[in-house]
């Protein structure tokens, strides 16, 4: 569920969670709420808040099994990736 008309970009966003083993991915549109909780494989904790679209559409086009998410600092973005991509 990502908010198609948001009046703010956090709205329009996919917060991203790691914490102490566990990953946490929050959205919301002000009316419903939705989040899931992931079992990983985590370095280091932190959060980041993604475009929620371009997440998704990433999001489904990596195969199954494991995916890394990696803050860049320097670009002030994220790497994202999954098998061999």
């Amino acid at each position: 569920m990502v908010s198609t008309r948001a009046a703010t970009q956090s709205l329009a966003g996919i917060l991203v969670t790691a914490s102490g083993g566990l990953v946490s991915l929050r959205a919301t549109d002000l009316e419903m709420g939705l989040q899931t909780d992931l079992a990983g494989n985590v370095e280091g904790d932190g959060s980041v808040l993604l475009p929620g679209r371009l997440f998704s559409e990433v999001a489904r086009s990596l195969p199954s099994g494991t995916v890394e998410i990696e803050p860049r600092e320097a670009e002030r973005d994220v790497e994202i990736r999954g098998g061999d991509s």
